[in-house]
């Protein structure tokens, strides 16, 4: 279980509380690499991510998996399909961004990532020189969902977009190099998975705040075996829907790999 740009393992946590997947297998959700408690400075990429997840796997003693990834979570389950499709099962992706669909917003940070790249290093430099921030909080975001949906319930949705799409807010809870590194990974174009590859299932927003929903997604020209759900939120699926997203996920894992409650009930691994 793959969490999103500025996000950790607690976006998972309400979902992984309440699916009957932990009885037919193991759930991992970590925090990725300059996430959360997985605080790392220096370069972040796809290539390290990826590899993190080979390592995480063996240390669990799994050769395979079926991936869920959100937003940024999607693009490394991606590129992991791509670099190792014998230890993938499957892909369940949740609004990834692709460069055909992006918001205004997106395409001109796209655009001026150059900005971008002089940001991170600039912050590196002076991380490097010790100017950084030595304590950041841990965003529990099983609690802020809870006032998400107060919001939602109250009909304030553009409050609702607003807390979660703050950049300002999510710097006070990741460091600002890494976060900016996170952005200029999830703007790279997404892999060619090539001939074969894992079925996929794709959750998308029907109301995307970060890409444009009147476009086919580049991902499905390139998918064989595939389900599309589309879905009436934004783009916080998690928050929005939870028992839609876990009752999609749950009925699409049972159809595709036949799976039945294990003897032994599995594992969550958090963190």
């Amino acid at each position: 279980m793959l969490h999103g740009l500025g996000s950790n393992h607690t976006r998972w946590s309400e979902f992984i509380s309440h699916t009957t997947l932990t009885q037919k297998g193991d759930i991992i959700a970590p925090d990725l690499r300059g996430h959360g408690n997985s605080m790392a400075r220096g370069r972040l990429t796809m290539d390290q991510w990826v590899q993190d997840l080979v390592d995480i796997l063996h240390a669990e003693g799994h050769q395979t998996a079926i991936f869920a990834g959100h937003s940024l979570g999607a693009h490394i389950a991606l590129f992991f399909a791509q670099r190792h499709p014998h230890m993938t099962r499957g892909i369940i992706l949740i609004d990834p961004l692709s460069h055909e669909n992006l918001s205004l917003t997106l395409m001109l940070v796209k655009r001026f990532r150059v900005i971008v790249y002089l940001i991170i290093y600039l912050i590196r430099t002076l991380n490097t020189l010790g100017l950084k921030r030595r304590q950041l909080p841990y965003r529990n975001l099983s609690d802020l969902d809870k006032i998400a949906r107060q919001l939602l319930e109250q009909g304030k949705e553009q409050k609702m977009v607003a807390l979660y799409s703050s950049i300002w807010i999510d710097l006070k809870f990741n460091a600002t190099s890494n976060y900016f590194q996170s952005i200029s990974q999830v703007l790279r174009p997404l892999p060619e998975l090539g001939p074969t590859h894992a079925p996929a299932l794709l959750l998308l927003s029907k109301s995307p705040v970060f890409s444009t929903a009147d476009k086919q997604h580049a991902l499905i020209r390139q998918l064989k075996n595939y389900t599309v759900n589309m879905i009436e939120c934004n783009h916080w699926l998690l928050t929005e829907k939870p028992d839609v997203a876990r009752q999609a996920i749950e009925s699409w894992i049972e159809k595709e790999f036949h799976t039945t409650a294990s003897d032994n009930n599995g594992k969550a691994v958090h963190g």
